[in-house]
């Protein structure tokens, strides 16, 4: 890619949406991230997660552990993927309204059923034309139909892996619900992890919500951002709760949220 200091940013779900709100949609929160990010005025391509959209039904529904749904439940998965499509069409317009140039991209349709790759190896050069053109695209987390007629989840964690290696964007960055990765500490007072390596990765909180994640919670987050950060000059979890976190970051500013460094 030709452009310098682009940046490849994810809306967690627990930052864009919100249980009492209309359509589960966190409006306020999301139209303040997207007036941020587009007064950074930084080319980049955006991801989005599912939150209270796509993690309650697989958490009822008991494929919360596998990311699979049956063929013999495919209402459900299509219930669910009409939900996820009517949030992400909320970001989009959003992201639109703060006056960004957003690209809806499918993910079914760009990503295999693991969601560990491209479908089709021109996507690469696409992507890159489009952010050349100031276009932002916009993948969201989902479902894809299996050749057996099953759906798999494809996390949005999984999809900026791929985006992260392919692409190499400068910074990475996953906007979550608390100011990064905490430590694992005995009493009640939460200390942020200022930079997370291979080395220092027993220090973290491990948080039993983790394991009926279907997307692995904080500790799946980690894993992928360490892929992430092989690929990138940055790579941090900060709180897209707060206001001014996200233009801070993109400015260049350092010391906010916790900084992943890569397995190599």
């Amino acid at each position: 890619m030709n452009l310098t200091n682009w940046h490849l940013i994810k809306l967690g779900g627990s930052v864009i949406t919100h249980p009492d709100h209309a359509d589960k949609f966190y409006a306020t929160n999301v139209q303040r991230i997207a007036r941020e990010i587009a007064a950074a005025s930084k080319p980049c391509i955006l991801v989005h997660g599912t939150g209270h959209v796509g993690k309650p039904p697989a958490i009822e529904h008991g494929y919360a552990d596998t990311g699979i749904i049956p063929a013999s439940n495919t209402l459900l998965a299509v219930q669910v993927r009409l939900e996820l499509r009517r949030l992400h069409q909320h970001v989009l317009r959003a992201l639109l309204d703060a006056g960004m140039r957003a690209l809806p991209m499918d993910t079914a349709t760009c990503f295999n059923d693991e969601g560990s790759d491209f479908r089709q190896s021109d996507l690469k050069d696409s992507l890159k034309q489009a952010v050349e053109a100031g276009c932002v695209p916009v993948f969201h987390g989902d479902m894809v139909q299996l050749p057996d007629h099953r759906f798999a989840v494809v996390s949005s964690d999984a999809i900026m892996s791929v985006l992260a290696r392919y692409l190499k964007p400068h910074t990475t960055l996953l906007l979550t619900d608390v100011d990064g990765v905490y430590a694992d500490a005995v009493d009640q007072d939460r200390q942020v992890i200022d930079t997370l390596t291979p080395a220092n990765l027993q220090q973290m909180q491990q948080l039993a919500s983790d394991l009926h994640d279907v997307s692995g919670g904080m500790t799946g987050k980690v894993k992928h951002a360490m892929k992430m950060a092989a690929h990138c000059q940055r790579c941090i979890i900060a709180n897209g709760l707060v206001e001014g976190v996200v233009s801070r970051i993109l400015a260049g500013e350092t010391g906010l949220g916790t900084r992943v460094l890569s397995e190599n």
